[in-house]
This record gives C-alpha cells, structure tokens and sequence, in this order.
C-alpha cells in the first residue's frame, strides 16, 4: 500500500513540527517576493515544502522548471519520456490547485500520481486501476481509530477519480508503451487463401456475333428440313400399304435412328449451302477489317 510522503523530506527522520489538523484544510500561501530555499530529494518525491515554494511562482516557465528540478527531471528538455512526465505533474498540480487543494491534499493528490506512473511499464491496467482505488480509499476512510486521519473527503475522491479516469488511465497503455523498454512482437505464420477468378479463354477460341447466329439458323433449318423428310417417309409407306391392301392401315411411328438415315442425303444439300453462306460473309468481314488498317500500315 502506498505511504504517504514525510513532511520533512528525509525518509526515517520526523518533521520538526507535527502536521495538524489544521494544515491539511490550510489553503496555498500567497506568492511573496522571497521565498527560503528548497532542495530536490534524491528520491524525487514532491513534499509539503515544495509544494509551498511552488505555490508562489506565478509563471508557467518558471514552475516548470521548478518542478523538474524538484522531480530530477534534469533532462526533460531532450528526453521525451521527462517531459511527457513533467507535463503529468504539472497538469495534475495544475488541476489540484485550481479545485481548491489544501497542501497536503495536493501533496498526496500528486503522490498518488507518482506511485502509479512508476510502475506503468510492468504493470497492466487492471492492476493500476485496483492499486489506485486501494490507495486513494486509504487516503479517504481510515481502516482503524489508530490510523491518520483521512486526507480526502468523499467528494474529493470523486473528483480526483474522475481526474484520473479522463485523464491518465485514458491513455495508460500509450504511457505504458512508452515506458517500456522491450515492446512485444506478435507473429502469425497462418497462409491466408485468396480465391481467383477462374482464367478465361482466350479471345480466339470464341466465335463473332454472325457466326454464332449462322449456327443456329443452320440447326433451325437442318431440324425443319428433318422433320419434313420424316413425314413424307411416313405418308409415302402409308400409301403404298395402302395400295396394296386397299385399305387404309395405321403406320407406327418410325425410329429417330431410321428417320436421320433416310433424310441426312436431303438435308446435306441445304447444310452445305449455308456454310458457304457463312464462309463468305466472314471473307467479306475479313477483307473489310484489312481494307481499314492499310491507311494507318503506310503511314
């Protein structure tokens, strides 16, 4: 669980003066022309007296620069990962002291920040949302009569909920990429099947609109021609039985095999006549198709 910060600054010595309960309503000091001077940790952690002493700058290039130092963010105008965290806390102080913050408040408010953004390369999001909201309940409710008084009240836990919500764990996996040193790769040797299209036949191996009409006119024709040949087959044998027995007599139908032999010298006279037909068209198309390119073959 995370400690809060001692008020001295120096971890494992007591404050010269106790905290009471007084300073943690005790709003920001008024800027003053001098201020004492303050001192970074090595641990880079904000304390009471650095928030008092940046509570009386009034330039925003000043208090960056202060709270670098105070952060031992010294690098912070070359590296990008120390100025992406001095615009976390300078953002978030911002926020603190424009809601009304008391010191210790803004103190603690920014010390949850810090807990939470150390971590953020080894830790996934589920874990910094449930250390956040055990951190943030033990700065609000006091587990025992012998714990320190709470330093938030419940409306200040929304509001800095809510802070945090729309603001850091909105992008924590963007911080999180950024602040680790060795990103994940992830292969898939899976084969991805692409379906094609079927290859078409080549051009030539179709026929011209003209042709393909003489086909069926030659079918048409050689069906017609099958069909008369077929009948008169029937009423000639019709007439002769009935010739010879004076009577007429019901002919059975002829079989299709009988009737294509019998009629197949008849109609090959006309099949023939047409194929020339179409032979003759296709060389007039031909001689035409020639007849237009010789213009641009002398040139």
């Amino acid at each position: 669980m995370m400690k809060l910060p001692q008020t001295s600054g120096v971890p494992g010595k007591k404050s010269p003066r106790a905290t009471t309960a007084s300073d943690k309503s005790r709003p920001l000091s008024p800027p003053f022309e001098t201020a004492p001077e303050v001192k970074p940790l090595d641990s880079g952690i904000l304390t009471k007296e650095h928030i008092e002493f940046v509570s009386r700058i009034t330039g925003d290039k000043e208090l960056h620069t202060k709270l670098a130092e105070f952060l031992l963010l010294t690098e912070w105008r070359t590296d990008a990962r120390q100025s992406i965290e001095l615009d976390l806390y300078f953002t978030a102080y911002q926020f603190s002291v424009d809601i009304g913050f008391s010191v210790i408040k803004v103190v603690s408010f920014l010390d949850l920040l810090r807990d939470l953004h150390s971590k953020v390369a080894a830790t996934s999001i589920e874990d910094a949302q449930r250390r956040f909201s055990e951190s943030l309940l033990q700065l609000t409710v006091p587990r025992s009569p012998t714990d320190p008084p709470a330093i938030f009240t419940p409306e200040d836990a929304k509001r800095v909920t809510d802070y945090f919500v729309q603001t850091y764990f909105q992008h924590y996996r963007l911080y999180q990429y950024t602040w680790q040193n060795e990103q994940p790769v992830h292969t898939d040797d899976r084969r991805e099947l692409i379906q094609t299209a079927v290859q078409p036949a080549p051009l030539v191996a179709f026929i011209t609109d003209e042709e393909w009409k003489a086909q069926l006119e030659a079918k048409r024709q050689e069906k017609i021609a099958k069909d008369a040949e077929a009948a008169a087959f029937q009423s000639a044998m019709a007439d002769a039985l009935r010739a010879e027995s004076g009577a007429a007599v019901d002919v059975p139908p002829v079989a299709p095999d009988t009737i294509r032999h019998l009629t197949e010298a008849a109609v090959s006279s006309q099949v023939a006549a047409i194929k020339e037909a179409v032979k003759q068209k296709l060389e007039a198309s031909d001689a035409a198709i020639i007849e237009r390119r010789r213009p641009f073959s002398r040139q």
